[in-house]
């Protein structure tokens, strides 16, 4: 019997990105679980075996056919996020009979809808889509917002089970002991991920608890925003208590990181139709038992337990939400309690059981 083929459509498939992360796990899930062939292509090259979705050097006409002739050889074909992998997908897959899963993961999903010169491309895209998935219920929600009467399954991201075993310090992660104690961010120095408020948030605790310091691990977007950052830390004067860490490349340093954190927060924003389809990096705070807060009404929502192990708050809420860490910083009983209550979060949600629900959608597909 021949083997079930997957086209994959995605920006890339690296490590230090959320949706590099989801790539990586679903085509190995794939290939592990489902023992499938897979053809990838992606937009930004990382130097494997992976295709560009637009080759310079064969040009953009040459590639696209390229696409749909590998289409052609493929049993099904999976866009993962609608613009521009699943518009994309949706349009060279004309005139040929070929199922379409599209996986919505965030601002991909959802900002081009606003956009008069794409809202019909993503709508044509989602009907005709054998199968969309979002990945969490806000994505699902703004989607539906625009795109009425389609089907829109939900199926979270998940964090790796390793991370649910703590590192040992073999004498190179005194990184994190250099800054104990600290509550801790991860996420691109980016205005979606909210530092312009969580670093006067962090004043608010400081002042309650002038030990602790504040780390932000999280690659550098713009220089502009690192500069206005710090600009900030300084006027509010915790300069010296706030640290950027922008080169944090190792896993398991980033995971002491994690470890020996007295709080995770990311006060995620909506900037326009820029989203926080998920909250990936709740998870892995989860599974390294950390108590957690985040903001509502975005994709955090599905990653955390509210009430439970942390909690969201108003998006623009900075005296809130330094009222909620101080909460769990002054109470030894309830952060115990949200710290069990991450892990066993974390133990459910992690990439093998979340993925599963995709192999159903396969197997279903080509049936």
């Amino acid at each position: 019997m021949q083997k079930m083929k997957i086209c994959f459509l995605t920006h890339n498939v690296k490590s230090d990105n959320g949706a590099g992360v989801f790539s990586q796990k679903i085509i190995s899930f794939a290939k592990r679980e489902l023992n499938v062939e897979v053809e990838i292509f992606v937009t930004d090259s990382d130097d494997s075996d992976n295709k560009q979705i637009f080759n310079r050097q064969i040009g953009r006409l040459k590639s696209l056919l390229n696409i749909r002739r590998a289409f052609k050889t493929c049993d099904i074909v999976h866009a993962l996020d609608t613009y521009p992998y699943g518009v994309l997908a949706a349009i060279l897959l004309l005139g040929i009979k070929r199922p379409l899963i599209i996986t919505a993961v965030g601002t991909g999903a959802i900002g081009h809808l606003y956009r008069k010169k794409y809202f019909w491309l993503m709508k044509y895209a989602y009907r005709k889509a054998d199968k969309v998935v979002a990945i969490s219920n806000f994505t699902k929600r703004e989607i539906l917002k625009k795109v009425k009467e389609i089907n829109i399954d939900v199926i979270n991201h998940g964090v790796d089970k390793k991370l649910l075993k703590p590192v040992t310090d073999d004498g190179s992660l005194n990184v994190a002991k250099d800054f104990k104690p600290y509550i801790l961010s991860v996420g691109s120095l980016r205005y979606r991920k909210g530092y312009r408020l969580s670093i006067p948030v962090f004043k608010m605790v400081n002042d309650r608890f002038p030990d602790l310091n504040y780390v932000i691990v999280g690659k550098i977007y713009a220089e502009s925003e690192i500069k206005r950052l710090k600009n900030l830390a300084k006027e509010l004067g915790v300069e010296d208590k706030v640290f950027f860490l922008t080169e944090v490349n190792s896993p398991t340093i980033l995971q002491s990181l994690y470890q020996n954190a007295e709080l995770f927060i990311l006060m995620s924003q909506n900037t326009g139709h820029d989203v926080e389809g998920f909250g990936l990096v709740f998870l892995e705070a989860a599974a390294n038992k950390l108590p957690v807060v985040g903001t509502k009404d975005c994709g955090i929502e599905d990653a955390t337990l509210d009430g439970q192990n942390g909690y969201l708050v108003e998006e623009n809420d900075v005296e809130g939400t330094a009222n909620r860490v101080i909460e769990i910083l002054s109470d030894q009983n309830l952060r115990d309690t949200m710290s069990l209550s991450s892990k066993k979060l974390a133990e459910k949600m992690t990439w093998d059981n979340m993925l599963v629900q995709y192999k159903k959608i396969y197997e279903k597909l080509v049936s």
